[in-house]
């Protein structure tokens, strides 16, 4: 006790110990009298804002990058790990399946390229060391699309 005032310690031992004895998650995971319950909500949005910001400048990168013979390639999603060390890109290719393969492959040839760009344009306190994916969004909505063509198909008219 320090002035005849208890101590914020003090005050979380006691609160800790009055609800049934041994240490509390609850009562640790306090501070200053702010529960920090929050913490975990406010990481995942910044996680998401990210992840856009990240989308936005790999977007921009490629878009200055001369991609010949890669169809036309567009930066559809960004996943960053929440230690912002790792990050998933995942683009869409319009063209041929080898001008799609061509595009990854390009992408992955460029990476180095691409990772230099993003650290100059965004400031983080780490990098996400980025990984280049096929968006086949598109191309499984057509494949549904069509198969429930060809149901709606076999089904008698009223």
């Amino acid at each position: 006790m320090l002035h005849g005032r208890k101590s914020r310690r003090e005050s979380v031992t006691q609160h800790s110990t009055a609800r049934g004895g041994g240490r509390n998650t609850e009562s640790i995971q306090t501070c200053a009298g702010y529960s920090l319950a929050w913490a975990n909500t406010m990481s995942s949005h910044r996680i998401q804002r990210v992840s856009e910001l990240v989308k936005r400048e790999v977007s921009r990168i490629v878009l200055e990058l001369n991609l010949t013979n890669c169809g036309f390639v567009t930066i559809t999603a960004a996943e960053i790990s929440p230690d912002l060390k790792e990050g998933r890109i995942f683009m869409s290719v319009i063209g041929s399946a080898q001008q799609k393969q061509h595009a990854l492959d390009t992408m992955e040839r460029l990476h180095g390229h691409i990772q230099r760009e993003l650290a100059q344009s965004i400031i983080l306190k780490y990098t996400p060391k980025l990984k280049f994916f096929l968006d086949e969004t598109e191309d499984r909505a057509r494949h549904i699309e069509h198969l429930l063509d060809e149901l709606g198909g076999d089904e008698p008219n009223d």
